[in-house]
């Protein structure tokens, strides 16, 4: 599993963010863990996983459809790299 670097957040609005994604995103920016959120929440490892995930695509700008449509279409893409959107190309 890499290792995300969260200091590229620091200092941006979160206010794109829905309540949940906020809360769990300012907890880890303050430098805890996912397993000090999981116990001060009393959520699953997976839930904050999945709302720090969301939170960062929504921060990144890449809208959702764009991500749906690059999946659909992966194969396509490995066939011929010089399609793959400049967006994504560090997926």
């Amino acid at each position: 599993m890499r290792k995300i670097n969260y200091e590229k957040y620091k200092g941006l609005s979160l206010d794109a963010l829905t309540p949940r994604q906020k809360q769990v995103m300012q907890m880890r920016l303050s430098g805890m863990e996912v397993k000090e959120i999981v116990e001060e929440l009393g959520i699953s490892q997976g839930a904050v996983s999945t709302l720090l995930h969301n939170a960062r695509e929504r921060l990144d700008g890449i809208p959702i459809s764009t991500k749906i449509y690059y999946r659909e279409n992966i194969e396509k893409f490995k066939e011929n790299e010089s399609e793959i959107p400049l967006a994504l190309d560090d997926w």
